[in-house]
């Protein structure tokens, strides 16, 4: 990829000297003078900058500094200036073709996150429709980890529910069923921006209910916590008749999930006689 967009570069950069090229041929043989060369060359400058980049503007204005220089300035057919006035006039034209490259290129990645933000915001949105629509009355697990890789267009997802101790997956993920379960036991989240996976711990308040694990996205961190958050809320809804909780105990070298039913057994009685 690296190698392709290195390419790519260095064609524009070769059809934008060009381009520089011809522009100082056609001004010459009309005869403009230096103020109108430099005109031209800057709006050229310009156009590069807005729609290839800042590497390749600023290439650019420096071989049209020195096209103007041998072609508009005395002596003539000369690296050299011999007048104050030129050398303001093309230190001017660098530093405002630079200057153009610079806000245009930041505009131009502005505009690109703004689009790439509104892209999750809507994958988000179409992830909590499709969510609200899931049916309640059957296990909900395999398909929420079809949505998730669906709607967010992740290579793959790994979902583990803390109460039936139950594993989903839906699509292509590398990592271990024991991975995943180490993120709710660790109650860490993590992110590999290199691999593009991510880590969350599904939470029920201040307390874990599960693990999420998406796999080869290009998400943002925000987006990734939004998606664990739907994904938490959608278990909690079907969860939340469920008397029992869970509290982590060592066991071994790992961590085991311990019902806490009967802690609850004298709460429920009491409920009972007062009805």
């Amino acid at each position: 990829m690296a190698a392709k967009e290195m390419q790519e570069r260095s064609l524009k950069i070769a059809l934008g000297c060009a381009m520089a090229l011809l522009l100082t041929l056609a001004a010459f043989r009309l005869h403009f003078n230096l103020s109108s060369a430099t005109s031209l060359h800057l709006f050229l400058v310009a156009a590069i900058a807005l729609r290839w980049g800042f590497i390749e503007a600023s290439v650019v204005s420096l071989l049209s500094v020195a096209c103007l220089d041998y072609f508009f300035t005395t002596p003539l057919f000369a690296f050299y200036m011999t007048d104050t006035h030129d050398w303001v006039a093309l230190g001017t034209f660098e530093a405002a073709a630079l200057l153009v490259s610079t806000l245009s290129n930041r505009a131009t990645r502005h505009g690109r996150e703004s689009e790439l933000h509104q892209a999750q915001l809507q994958k988000l949105y179409d992830l909590s429709q499709q969510i609200l629509l899931l049916d309640r009355e059957a296990t909900v697990e395999q398909r929420i980890s079809d949505l998730l890789r669906s709607s967010l267009h992740v290579e793959g997802v790994a979902l583990w529910n803390a109460y039936n101790l139950h594993m989903c997956r839906s699509g292509a993920c590398d990592l271990s069923d024991e991975d995943v379960r180490s993120t709710f036991y660790t109650e860490k989240n993590s992110d590999d921006r290199e691999t593009g996976v991510a880590m969350r711990v599904l939470r029920s308040g201040t307390r874990p209910i599960g693990s999420l694990v998406l796999c080869g996205h290009s998400l943002d961190f925000a987006t990734v916590n939004a998606a664990s958050s739907l994904t938490a809320c959608s278990r909690l809804q079907e969860s939340s008749d469920d008397d029992s909780y869970f509290e982590l105990g060592p066991v071994g070298n790992g961590h085991t999930l311990r019902h806490r039913e009967e802690a609850r057994l004298p709460d429920r009685s009491a409920r009972h006689a007062s009805q």
